[in-house]
């Protein structure tokens, strides 16, 4: 019985080339292909993710279009050395957005606490 409920609720990502896809293997799963965002894609992220953030203005598509030449250079940097391994991920790309956002948080409150005083 347990067997069969790991066999009906497991779940395996595997990671690879489009190219190099095995026919037993497809017959046995289900195949899921993700692609990469364009730059585009990229910014609209940001700029919904700043957005939910109240930060809007010319600053926000400054920072959107920044960030998304950030993360597109660290993506072409990353497969040029090592280009095996998923470095930069779309979840990468949001973690960054969000310890940026953090990190904003920290300083807009620090500068509001000094205005009060």
């Amino acid at each position: 019985r347990f067997h069969t409920q790991v066999c009906n609720n497991l779940h395996v990502i595997f990671l690879q080339k489009i190219g190099a896809r095995s026919p037993q293997l497809q017959r046995l799963s289900y195949s899921d292909i993700y692609h990469p965002w364009s730059a585009t894609a990229l910014q609209q992220v940001v700029e919904k993710l700043l957005n939910t953030f109240q930060m809007c203005g010319p600053a926000s598509s400054s920072v959107s279009r920044v960030m998304t030449l950030i993360h597109l250079l660290a993506q072409s940097y990353s497969h040029r050395m090592w280009p095996d391994l998923p470095l930069t991920t779309a979840g990468t790309f949001i973690n960054f957005i969000q310890t940026y956002l953090k990190v904003f948080s920290k300083l807009q409150r620090d500068v509001t606490k000094e205005e009060e005083r």
